[in-house]
């Protein structure tokens, strides 16, 4: 049976029509999973972190010596692993001066692409629990007071302190280190009920 004329196949025009929606629905559908990704991505980051310093408490208590993170004076990455080496406490000065042993400079990102420490552009946010009120643009992205510094001690007491991690545009998870149990949790913040989940 022989096609009738203009029944034969599809035509240039046609066949670009049906690319560029097919096109146009991929792009549409890629950026409702991006707020996924993200999510997803900067909770991987942050567990992989609390992995880290969970670590660390049980190097402090096997060897017998305090161990920690120690953030960067001024900016929140790198950061290094360190444990103290000449007895008298792991310090930001032993660091800086070669007495405390530390090691290579670290980032988040080297654990999953497209994170760092730090908070999305958000104005205001809510405090991760149990502590109550709000969280500002401002406010430090590493809250272990001023020496900057998650330290485990032989006992399994811990410096208290929160580290945020996102991916810079649409997810934050937090890891809290509790000071007296030396316990390490990752919440994760739902921006849309502006409230923390524990994950």
């Amino acid at each position: 049976m022989r096609a009738r004329r203009g029944q034969r196949g599809s035509t240039l025009a046609g066949l670009t029509v049906s690319l560029a929606g097919a096109a146009l629905l991929l792009t549409l559908a890629a950026g409702a999973l991006a707020p996924a990704a993200g999510r997803r991505a900067a909770e991987s980051a942050a567990r992989a972190l609390a992995a880290r310093i969970a670590a660390l408490e049980v190097r402090a208590v096997s060897e017998g010596r305090e161990t920690g993170l120690v953030f960067g004076p001024g900016a929140d990455e790198p950061w290094c692993e360190a444990a103290d080496a000449d007895g008298d406490g792991l310090s930001r000065s032993g660091v800086t001066n070669g007495t405390d042993a530390s090691g290579p400079a670290l980032r988040v990102a080297a654990d999953v692409s497209g994170t760092r420490i730090g908070r999305p552009p958000w104005p205001s946010i809510a405090e991760v629990p149990p502590a109550g009120g709000r969280i500002l643009a401002g406010d430090p992205a590493v809250r272990f007071g001023r020496a900057r510094m998650a330290v485990f001690d032989p006992e399994g007491h811990a410096t208290p302190g929160t580290v945020f991690v996102t991916d810079g545009r649409d997810a934050l998870c937090a890891v809290v280190v509790a000071g007296a149990t030396g316990r390490v949790r990752v919440w994760c913040y739902a921006r849309e009920e502006d409230a923390w989940r524990l994950r």
